[in-house]
């Protein structure tokens, strides 16, 4: 349970590094543009996200809420989005923290039962998803 515990906050903890990719976009041309209005989400929600990533173990309400509020920053900031192939991946990243909140609440609900398999995958799945919209905006 505990080496668990830990390849989650890796897991996040990775995930946090990918969306840095986003400071290196740049304003420009569509796509750039729209990588850079996420890079001021980024910035606003980083630290949100390494407190999650400490919480999650010790205190997984708190860790969930925490993710809650990141994921409504990042939906308010992908809704103002226009170039499709960023909307497309940053909504991506969305609905995977969705998906990871969703897994930490019911380890939270029921802690001697939780699919910790579950939760290391919802990990895995946000971490992949803010490494692709990295990917795309460091192409920008």
């Amino acid at each position: 349970m505990v080496s668990s515990r830990r390849l989650t906050v890796a897991a996040l903890s990775v995930a946090t590094l990918s969306i840095a990719l986003l400071a290196g976009c740049a304003g420009g041309q569509s796509k750039a543009e729209a990588c850079a209005s996420l890079k001021s989400v980024t910035e606003k929600t980083n630290s949100e996200l390494s407190s999650a990533s400490s919480d999650i173990a010790s205190d997984p309400s708190k860790a969930a809420d925490t993710i809650d509020t990141f994921k409504n920053e990042w939906q308010k900031a992908t809704d103002k989005i226009q170039n499709p192939d960023v909307k497309k991946s940053a909504q991506k990243a969305v609905d995977s923290l969705d998906d990871f909140s969703k897994a930490l609440a019911e380890r939270t609900d029921d802690p001697t039962s939780t699919d910790t398999s579950g939760l290391m995958d919802a990990a895995t799945g946000a971490q992949k998803a803010f490494t692709d919209l990295g990917t795309l905006c460091s192409k920008a």
